[in-house]
């Protein structure tokens, strides 16, 4: 599906060479690569920003990927539209907007839009309790996207504010764009708390998400209370698929096991170090160092249709991950053959945690794929071609 891209300078026999290599080595070939005529780079800078909100002083990263042609960018400014629903992915807890790329950039390449928007913020512990945790991501991380496709001159289609309390990006609001701005609707895709995440974002701003995908998603397991003893179990068993996902260095994941723990144990230090600072800057609370437990908390929630019903979405599609020990597929759909969900198996989950989606008519997918908690990344492929494939958003 991706071939090399000759680079300049350099000759084919060469590039050939190179990339023989490099399988042969078992590395990634992840320098410049075409997908559909789309030129994939080198994973490109990640944006921070300062933000704004509840009287709380954040810190936000924004990770851009258009990976449209000229033409394409061409046809948008005339059709006044993008070509497909811009991708919002949302990572799993403390990951950083850069993680995952050998996923992102394929959603990116083989999507219909070629643009995928992955904002990442600190937990939110702001002045009003009611807006701290995911309930302020909510707001936060949707103004981001705002913020970023503005900058490249589309606005979020239907999109209607959730509160007055407003969002501030280095200093600045967030502004609408022109009249003539180019429309796009939005697909939410998530990772682990990501995909719950998602779910939420789709909740909260009905009007702009046609869809949602959830990869190894959070949200489907009752951990015992959001409190202590859901944290807690949930805490515990991240401990076990840890280990797990450990004994993938004997099948050759050891670069995608690294990056994944380096990027967690990068996201939660800084969060909970930059919490001491926000402090200072505004809106004390000794509880605020503890914010990255507020993160595990809202992670454990059991999220169906009693807290975030989707009764007009169009499109929902759960992927689960076989060997992922923390949010096990065979726990909540009766799966008995991981490698062929039946209708009915599918018809009895969603039924169960999407009975408003069902009744509206939604199209819902229901899968295992290959992977533990982190299949998603070192099965890129194959999780980016299903996601996109059965939201109707393959190019």
């Amino acid at each position: 599906m991706n071939i090399p891209a000759q680079q300049k300078g350099r000759r084919p026999g060469l590039s050939l060479f190179i990339l023989l290599a490099m399988l042969i080595c078992g590395m990634n070939p992840s320098p410049l690569l075409t997908a559909n005529n789309r030129d994939i780079p080198e994973q490109p800078a990640v944006t921070e920003f300062t933000i704004g909100f509840n009287g709380d002083s954040l810190r936000g990263f924004c990770l851009v990927l258009d990976f449209r042609t000229g033409d394409e960018k061409a046809s948008d400014l005339e059709n006044r539209k993008t070509a497909g629903d811009v991708i919002v992915f949302i990572h799993g807890h403390s990951q950083r907007a850069d993680d995952g790329y050998p996923l992102t950039s394929k959603l990116a390449a083989m999507s219909k839009s070629g643009i995928v928007i992955i904002p990442v913020c600190d937990t939110p512990f702001g002045k009003e309790s009611s807006w701290r945790g995911d309930r302020g991501k909510e707001v936060i991380l949707m103004e981001m996207v705002r913020h970023q496709l503005a900058q490249m001159n589309i606005a979020v289609k239907n999109h209607i504010a959730i509160t007055d309390m407003p969002v501030s990006i280095n200093g600045q609001a967030v502004k609408n764009p022109a009249q003539d701005s180019i429309q796009a609707e939005l697909a939410m895709a998530g990772w682990s708390h990501g995909a719950l995440l998602s779910r939420r974002l789709a909740h909260a701003y009905p009007g702009c998400v046609t869809s949602l995908v959830q990869m190894a998603p959070a949200g489907f397991a009752y951990w015992g209370g959001e409190y202590c003893t859901g944290p807690a179990c949930l805490t515990t068993s991240f401990g076990c698929e840890s280990a797990c996902i450990g004994l993938g260095v004997f099948r050759g994941e050891f670069a995608h096991i690294t990056d994944a723990g380096c990027g967690m144990a990068k996201g939660l230090f800084g969060d909970t170090g930059r919490s001491c600072s926000s402090c200072i800057s505004g809106n004390f609370s000794v509880f605020k160092l503890f914010r990255s437990y507020r993160d595990v908390s809202d992670c454990s929630l059991y999220a169906d249709d009693t807290f975030f019903p989707l009764p007009g979405i169009k499109n929902i599609t759960v992927i689960f991950a076989a060997g992922d020990t923390l949010f096990e597929y065979d726990d909540h759909g009766g799966i008995k053959d991981p490698a062929e969900v039946t209708p009915g198996e599918g018809e009895r989950f969603f039924e169960k945690y999407y009975p408003s989606s069902v009744k509206g008519g939604a199209k819902c997918t229901l899968a295992v794929l290959p992977g533990s908690h982190i299949g998603p990344i070192v099965h890129s492929e194959r999780f980016a071609e299903t996601a996109l494939s059965s939201i109707g958003q393959r190019r």
